[in-house]
């Protein structure tokens, strides 16, 4: 399993959202935020960098009292072949 280890900087939960496509409603999910400095590709210094991971409801209770801690989310990932999404896996 891969994991994702940072300091934890915020969680939200998103408001639920209708699928534009089958007008489905969507539950949300609660989002994970970490601040990341990520250097710069020229070298010039650093870049703050905001990630977010979703997670699902029966992770929440495992981080909400960690926010300003680092913490180890295990994720699974997916790419759309430009970028690499994380999301957040129950513990197995």
């Amino acid at each position: 399993m891969l994991f994702f280890r940072g300091k934890l900087h915020n969680i939200f939960k998103r408001s639920d959202f209708e699928d534009k496509k089958t007008g489905e409603i969507k539950k949300a999910k609660y989002q994970l935020e970490f601040m990341e400095l990520k250097n710069m590709i020229d070298g010039q210094g650093k870049e703050t960098v905001l990630r977010k991971i979703s997670i699902p409801d029966e992770m929440y209770s495992l981080f909400k009292e960690k926010i300003g801690e680092i913490v180890d989310v295990p994720v699974d990932s997916m790419s759309n072949g430009k970028t690499v999404i994380l999301y957040g896996v129950s513990k197995r």
